[in-house]
């Protein structure tokens, strides 16, 4: 199992990803199905070509949940995988260290 900022650090820097201090195998232990579907979609959200486009209106479009209730269960979702991810940042993406 390899994240995407794994393969794009290993076709960036032609260099392999330390996965000894990666959260990822440590939180695949943890996820429920419903979480592996929010762990793709944050996958797809992270990518570097849905930032330099600016995709994420139509990653969500196109990937994300139909109903009211189902957004906000993902978006809490997102959160939990991305401070997991991240545990350096704090809620507004700043390091929690400033």
């Amino acid at each position: 199992m390899t994240c995407r900022n794994c393969e794009e650090q290993l076709e960036e820097d032609d260099e392999e990803p330390d996965c000894d201090t990666c959260p990822l195998p440590e939180l695949a232990g943890r996820l429920t199905a419903e979480d592996w579907e929010t762990l793709e979609l944050y996958g797809r959200l992270a990518s570097q070509l849905v930032y330099d486009f600016g995709l994420a209106p139509a990653v969500f479009q196109l990937a994300g949940p139909k109903s009211r209730e189902g957004w906000k269960r993902t978006i809490d979702r997102l959160i939990r995988i991305h401070a997991e991810l991240h545990p350096s940042k704090d809620d507004h993406g700043r390091d929690a260290d400033d």
